[in-house]
């Protein structure tokens, strides 16, 4: 049996699995995690034009003995579509030494707005070319850290998609916590 395709019919199938093969990376279909890192301060995690850099780190314990955690981080928007920036709302995790997550919520990042030193990074949605700087504030009972990982999640909703810069303690500061 012989198939003849024309030139025409030909090329929409190539275009066709072309697509299909892109769309299938891009959803991360069957491939588990999509996952872009960076190493320490002032390196840059990048994933489909979205960029992350973590620009300082501090941490420190108030008297009752609880952990803070204050990141500075950056984030472009190079990409096509608006993407969410709600720190007390899922589109960020700070995770301590892999394993433990410290409570990111609208009172953690009200302890930021309290300090003029700090400038608590806000809700909002960046569209392409627009970038956000600004703190975030984490927190937890009974923690010693190697290392932490400041996570962003493009959309708080995929949490197999995300941006990690991963930075260790020697390269933060520590800071004095009054209450």
């Amino acid at each position: 049996m012989e198939l003849k395709f024309s030139r025409r019919v030909f090329l929409k199938s190539a275009a066709a699995a072309a697509l299909a093969v892109s769309a299938a990376g891009l959803t991360a279909c069957g491939s588990g995690d999509l996952v872009a890192n960076a190493k320490g301060l002032n390196d840059t995690a990048e994933l489909r034009e979205i960029k992350m850099t973590v620009r300082s780190l501090s941490y420190g314990y108030a008297s009752d003995g609880t952990f803070y955690l204050v990141p500075e981080v950056l984030i472009n928007n190079g990409s096509a579509a608006g993407i969410p920036i709600d720190p007390a709302n899922g589109s960020f995790k700070l995770r301590v030494n892999g394993s433990k997550d410290l409570t990111m919520d609208s009172g953690t990042m009200a302890f930021l707005k309290k300090n003029k030193s700090w400038n608590a990074m806000e809700k909002r949605t960046l569209n392409r070319g627009q970038y956000e700087k600004g703190h975030l504030c984490g927190t937890g009972k009974d923690i010693s850290f190697d290392y932490v990982q400041i996570l962003f999640f493009p959309n708080p909703q995929d949490n197999k998609t995300y941006l990690s810069c991963k930075v260790y303690r020697k390269e933060a500061n520590t800071i004095i916590i009054t209450q």
